[in-house]
């Protein structure tokens, strides 16, 4: 019977710190995320997008920010294929599927930082993510804005899909 017990309990750690990190923050284990739940597992991730560290993201902070999660291969630049991941997971609302030609300004087949800031300055991606219109960008307006965007179906939850498509992008490996 003892070395049944010092079996199971280590299967049991395993299986515990193998738990997804959709399954860690669904804290109602309805398969779904709310808002709330979005905010406990991203709430820190606003923290390394703040590089003057005053609590708040101005355009600049932003659009640097996601330009960084975009060139996947940190090279500086975002390729096509860079460019069509962050646009099915993350800025497709902003920007239109076909719309690498026009940010690609010089026409050298990458964006670099300045063409992406100057593609996205006249977007509404800034503003409908600054709920309040005050030019800044706190945590939960952040989280609302990347919640609202995960969320495909408009339901007000995050399913496991959406919450690993809306991931992939934000959380990528460099």
């Amino acid at each position: 019977m003892k070395s049944g017990i010092s079996f199971i309990l280590p299967l049991i750690l395993l299986l515990t710190s193998c738990e997804s990190n959709f399954d860690r923050y669904d804290r109602d284990n309805d398969g779904l995320w709310n808002g709330d739940e979005f905010d406990e597992a991203y709430g820190e991730n606003f923290v390394s997008w703040d590089l003057d560290s005053d609590q708040l993201l101005d355009g600049n902070e932003f659009f640097g920010s996601t330009f960084e999660n975009t060139d996947l291969d940190s090279d500086g630049f975002i390729n096509e294929d860079e460019w069509k991941e962050g646009n099915v997971n993350m800025y497709r609302n902003y920007a239109g599927e076909n719309d690498f030609t026009e940010f690609d300004v010089n026409e050298d087949s990458l964006i670099d930082e300045e063409e992406w800031n100057d593609g996205f300055i006249n977007s509404d991606w800034f503003d409908t993510y600054d709920v309040d219109r005050d030019g800044y960008m706190n945590t939960g307006e952040l989280n609302e804005g990347l919640f609202n965007d995960w969320d495909d179906n408009g339901d007000g939850f995050l399913d496991e899909d959406e919450y690993e498509a809306g991931d992939a992008y934000f959380n990528a490996e460099k």
